[in-house]
């Protein structure tokens, strides 16, 4: 079939849930149709009415009477073939006053005949501006007719066909369509599919035809905060601009917790716009609202409710963590109706308290954290609001570092500053650098970077905090990658006191030293002053290939590091910088 369909996507609408329509039935069973005129009982003048619907034939003739039974029925026969010139169908048209914007939704109570059990008749609904002409459809034909006859009537189909599959009984629902305007007759084709050339009927016992208005209310649903009384408008919409919409009706319910226009609303409200503003009672409970249009005289009721949700107020305090000097002002908003706030603060001393309402100031007094809580008094339950604030001293940036893997001798480090929020002004520089040792940073000036370490030494960030106060930080830095001196390792190197001493497994080490595993041992380690003087010793008669000494106790110098392996003596200078 090659009906135009090309305006197909511009009337069609899934029809939405509403208790709005009006209905009519056009009954076949029940009619009066002429059982005489066999071929085509709607080629009759005056044209025949059925259910007070005027009848009309488009192509072929339908047939009014019993079949296989003594039930009577509308048969309208059809056979498929791929050739349009042997496709054969039958199609007639209702007179029926469709109205511009409202949906329609077309259900048919039919059975289907003959076939062979994979072949079916099928039925397609559209709708007419005006009657095809009869001479180029074949409309007082007896019987089903080629295609090229249904081909071209016109109008406009809606949905896709509808396949009778069961041979009793059985209501069937067509796609819903908004009405355009000037659209005055539904038609109705019926065709087949399947096996060619097998002669199908089908067998229509009546037509139902709902009309109903498509009336969004909105909003669908509305969260209201307890004690909130901001004001509330609700729209009935008209997307498909049905006419003649005369005035609307508000359903509030008694004790609905609204007020209009300043007093306390009525259970229900007429008016002419259809909007309607509203403002919650102080310390009500707001009801869900319906609607309804009066339309040429008849109520529709909108598509849905208005559906409204008490939700708990949930007020919040505004205002900085960090009251670096002076004065500072912090406010709760969102408060519930006829709320009351009384401040108080915690620990006393470090701040003036000076409340005013639902705001309050606090000048500094001293340095330390504060808690200041907000307590609400109100018909709504609310938790009480509390806020943490450092005084005087903003919060430190930290250093943060780690070892990556080694990239030959030199052993990379990355290092952030946190939380970077709290700082600006970035400086990374070296502060220490021990004996041989190297340091180079990726980048100077960001709160993030990489320095490449050979040896130790200590790097310091320099920075700028949230109270505007230039600050340095540090961090000690160190390299376990190389063969170390005589294969020994000492870090961190600088130390602030705690040193790990480890042997490596170099080749020359183990075969002058003893060995576990093949690994140099350490049974004797030495800390000597630059005088010469033995200022700690550590010993260890089994041998051991690492160790951590606790070396806090030294003053900050440099000092040599001896270490026997049982074999020899090495050593290498240590820095101790706290």
């Amino acid at each position: 079939m090659k009906l135009k369909i090309y305006l197909l996507n511009l009337f069609l609408a899934i029809l939405l849930c509403t208790n709005a329509y009006t209905q009519n039935v056009i009954n076949y069973t029940t009619s009066s149709l002429n059982t005489g005129n066999s071929c085509n009982v709607f080629n009759v003048s005056p044209p025949v009415s059925v259910s007070g619907f005027v009848h009309y034939p488009v192509s072929g003739g339908a047939i009014f009477g019993t079949y296989g039974g003594s039930a009577k029925y509308l048969q309208l026969n059809a056979s498929y073939n791929s050739s349009p010139s042997s496709n054969l169908g039958t199609a007639y048209a209702i007179s029926y006053p469709f109205t511009t914007g409202f949906t329609y939704t077309t259900k048919v109570n039919a059975a289907f005949g003959g076939g062979n059990g994979a072949t079916y008749p099928t039925i397609q609904f559209g709708i007419l501006q005006s009657l095809p002409n009869p001479n180029y459809t074949n409309a007082t034909a007896c019987g089903d007719v080629n295609e090229n006859y249904w081909d071209d009537i016109g109008g406009i189909p809606f949905g896709p066909y509808i396949t009778v599959s069961q041979s009793g009984n059985y209501t069937y629902t067509a796609q819903s369509f908004v009405a355009p305007s000037g659209y005055n007759f539904l038609y109705v084709l019926i065709n087949s599919f399947g096996t060619p050339n097998i002669p199908v009927v089908a067998l229509l016992n009546s037509i139902t035809i709902t009309k109903t208005a498509n009336l969004p209310l909105t909003p669908a649903t509305l969260p209201i905060q307890c004690g909130n009384t901001t004001a509330q408008t609700f729209t009935v919409s008209n997307p498909y601009s049905i006419p003649g919409i005369q005035s609307y009706t508000w359903n509030l319910g008694a004790s609905n917790g609204w007020l209009y226009n300043g007093s306390a609303a009525p259970a229900t409200i007429t008016t002419t716009t259809n909007t309607i503003t509203l403002t919650p009672v102080c310390g009500g409970t707001q009801k869900s609202i319906t609607a309804s249009a009066t339309i040429s005289g008849t109520s529709y009721p909108a598509n849905n409710p208005a559906t409204v949700t008490i939700t708990p107020a949930t007020p919040t305090m505004s205002g900085s963590g960090l009251l670096c000097s002076g004065s500072s002002t912090y406010s709760v908003t969102g408060l519930p109706c006829n709320a009351t706030v009384a401040w108080s603060v915690s620990p006393s001393g470090l701040v003036s308290l000076t409340p005013n309402g639902s705001s309050a100031t606090i000048t500094q007094l001293g340095d330390g954290n504060i808690t200041l809580t907000a307590t609400i008094t109100s018909s709504c339950s609310v938790s009480p609001l509390s806020k943490g604030i450092i005084i005087g001293q903003a919060p430190p940036v930290n250093i943060y570092g780690s070892q990556e893997p080694c990239i030959g001798n030199t052993n990379p480090w990355s290092l952030s500053a946190e939380p970077s929020g709290y700082g600006s002004n970035w400086y990374w520089y070296v502060s220490f650098l021990g004996t041989n040792a190297s340091i180079y940073f990726s980048s100077t000036d960001n709160p993030n970077t990489i320095c490449s370490v050979i040896g130790g030494g200590i790097v310091s960030l320099n920075y700028t905090d949230l109270c505007g106060v230039a600050r340095t930080t540090t961090i000690t830095v160190y390299s376990q990658c190389g063969p170390g001196q005589d294969g020994v390792i000492a870090a961190p190197n600088p130390t602030t006191g705690s040193l790990t001493v480890s042997t490596t497994t170099s080749p020359q080490a183990k075969s002058e030293a003893t060995t576990s595993g093949g690994q140099r041992m350490i049974y004797q380690i030495k800390i000597v002053s630059q005088s010469g003087a033995v200022l700690k010793q550590f010993e260890y008669p089994s041998g051991i290939i690492t160790t951590t000494l606790d070396i806090s106790s030294l003053p900050n110098g440099i000092y040599t590091m001896q270490v026997y392996d049982n074999v020899k003596w090495s050593s290498q200078q240590i820095d101790i910088l706290k």
